[in-house]
């Protein structure tokens, strides 16, 4: 007599092994939690007892379906909205709770999230139909991600051996799979299972024996007496069953959805629906793997060719593609000749611009060159004394130098030759080729402002160079400016200097843009 719960054999006094008196099944009484029975101690006694039924037989219920698995073996509770679960699920997916512990009794279902229904397949189904209903469990060892359900592991020797001294622990109701589990352990409890159904087989075969024979007649007195008043005591305890509906419990007010491929005996009810009608099932799975196949097809870019549907559906499906790459360079190709078309009128109208400013500069170096030539006979004109004058340049030194001294000589430099801090004439056009296409290969000299194409550049770069806030990027021109030349002393005459006005200064470390001036610079006495 094996229990259909822990699968062990083992009994005493105060913890036996009873069958119900209905479907024969075999459980642990301290297992199932049953406390009220009129027990004689049948290890001791060779006397009839009172018959023993388990909750189904007690409901009238025969072959429930259980919510959490397939399978329709096995010992089963009731929950609290009236369905069936096993006990052995109860005890070992994770998030059922019991209304009442010390009976096991009053399941519910409510307390894990509804999205848990059908979420997992199982690895050990035997019907793929089913591998994807109820609630699959998984592997106990570290990060082992195989999922089975819990009447699926107990068949092939999984679940854990959760005896009473365990039962104290946090959560003593584990399983493994079948690389983590001991092959030695995982033998011995299906040799267990296996003796389970086998016994079950034969109280089923007796009972139909019993029946028949009781209908002919042949049946003795005693047999056919306690087969009635087992019958008797099941419609009794059925009727109650009907009167009593009220289900104690915490359950949802509403109906919580849920998705009916999840429902193993709604997968069962619509199987058997289309046996009836005369579908040919195997034809059906046929066509519903070729669709997932053909579902996946855009997924894969390579299929050998056969004669096969996969074949047929990868062809079709890569000339839907080809035609949907054609149709997108289409469009890419006019949206490059309009691109393309705008490019070529605006560097029309740069090197319209372009000329203009050459023009300009031209008259303005004319009209500077008249100026300075006005201005030299005037100075011949004054009398010696009064030749103590600073010589106009291009840009008034005065004005590169602020109140923060000479630190703001760039800036002020770029805010003098244009008023939005970037020289005309400028706009993405390469100052080696003046060509203004690949724009996004121009790097920018953060000193001159000019644009380089990394491939004009000598030697090329192969890359643009990276800038921050702390770091810049200069070209080989600016680069070859020497700090010691932006010294204050070059913008002011040399007879200032010898005259003591302005007190000489150290050079500074840092580089700057070079301004240009019309007076010869002294250094040191020495004319440059």
């Amino acid at each position: 007599m094996v229990c259909s719960i822990c699968l062990s054999g083992q009994a005493n006094t105060e913890n036996e092994v009873i069958e119900c008196d209905g479907c024969g099944i075999l459980v642990h009484e301290g297992c199932y939690g049953v406390s009220d029975t009129e027990s004689f101690d049948s290890f001791c006694s060779a006397t009839s007892m009172e018959p023993w039924f388990c909750e189904a037989c007690k409901a009238g219920v025969k072959n429930p379906h259980c919510e959490l698995c397939p399978s329709q073996d096995g010992v089963f509770k009731q929950t609290v909205t009236g369905r069936w679960v096993h006990l052995v699920c109860s005890l070992y997916t994770p998030g059922m709770s019991f209304g009442d512990v010390d009976s096991l009794s009053k399941v519910s279902i409510f307390d894990m999230p509804y999205n848990r229904f059908g979420s997992r397949i199982c690895s050990l189904c035997e019907d793929s139909r089913l591998a994807g209903t109820g609630i699959c469990i998984e592997c106990d060892a570290g990060m082992c991600k195989t999922f089975f359900h819990v009447t699926c592991a107990q068949r092939e020797g999984l679940l854990s051996e959760a005896h009473v001294a365990e039962k104290e622990e946090a959560d003593p109701f584990y399983a493994h799979c079948k690389l983590h589990t001991d092959r030695s352990v995982m033998r011995r409890r299906k040799t267990a299972y296996v003796t389970l159904l086998s016994r079950m087989k034969y109280w089923c075969e007796r009972q139909s024996e019993i029946k028949a024979s009781i209908e002919e007649g042949t049946a003795p007195e005693h047999v056919k007496k306690n087969y009635l008043r087992v019958q008797k005591k099941i419609k009794e305890y059925a009727e109650r069953s009907k009167l009593d509906n009220s289900h104690t419990g915490w359950y949802p007010a509403e109906k919580v959805q849920r998705l009916v491929t999840s429902s193993a005996e709604a997968v069962k009810s619509l199987t058997k629906k289309a046996e009836l009608m005369g579908l040919d099932l195997k034809r059906m799975e046929e066509i519903e793997a070729q669709e997932d196949n053909l579902n996946e097809i855009s997924k894969r870019w390579n299929v050998n060719p056969a004669f096969s549907i996969e074949y047929v559906g990868y062809f079709l499906d890569r000339e839907k593609r080809i035609e949907t790459l054609k149709s997108q360079n289409g469009e890419l190709l006019t949206q490059s000749d309009h691109l393309q078309k705008q490019e070529t009128e605006l560097q029309e109208k740069i090197n319209e611009i372009t000329g203009k400013q050459k023009c300009l500069k031209s008259n303005e170096e004319s009209l500077r060159n008249s100026a300075a030539a006005l201005l030299n006979f005037l100075k011949k004109l004054l009398p010696d004394s009064e030749k103590k004058f600073v010589m106009p340049s291009r840009l008034d030194a005065k004005n590169y130098f602020s109140k923060k001294g000479p630190e703001s000589l760039v800036d002020n430099f770029r805010k003098l030759t244009s008023p939005n801090g970037i020289q005309p004439g400028r706009i993405k056009q390469c100052k080696v080729c003046s060509s203004g296409s690949d724009a996004h290969l121009m790097a920018q000299c953060d000193e001159c402002l000019w644009y380089y194409h990394i491939s004009c550049l000598n030697p090329p770069l192969t890359r643009l160079p990276k800038k921050s806030k702390m770091f810049g990027w200069r070209c080989s021109a600016c680069d070859r400016i020497s700090p010691s030349r932006l010294s204050p002393s070059r913008f002011v005459q040399d007879s200032d200097t010898e005259a003591g006005n302005v007190a000489p200064s150290r050079p500074k470390r840092r580089s700057a843009v070079v301004v240009p001036t019309e007076e010869p610079i002294k250094k040191k006495g020495k004319k440059l």
